[in-house]
């Protein structure tokens, strides 16, 4: 921290709000967001709607069983299930 930042007035957790709700923003790939984008478009829903469907459904069904093989079908064959970004990608 720069020697120059006076914090002598600063009040501690003057902007905290304890029941705030986090909400994430996620990117995906170019070739994946067309892709859902346009599943969501094709059931005329919003691709939000669609992706959170996905992700709750592959959530009950145990983890990355069912949405990894779909994701695979946007990839050229074997680059996304060894990428760190991938579902059970290895880290």
């Amino acid at each position: 921290m720069k020697p120059e930042y006076d914090f002598w007035s600063a009040e501690r957790g003057k902007f905290f709000r304890p029941e705030a709700v986090l909400r994430l923003l996620i990117y995906l790939d170019p070739e994946v967001q067309d892709y859902f984008a346009a599943k969501a478009q094709a059931k005329n829903i919003e691709l939000d709607d669609l992706v959170n469907d996905l992700l709750k459904k592959d959530g009950r069904r145990g983890g990355n069983r069912t949405l990894v093989p779909t994701l695979n079908t946007l990839a050229p064959s074997g680059t996304l299930e060894n990428s760190s970004r991938a579902p059970g990608g290895s880290a």
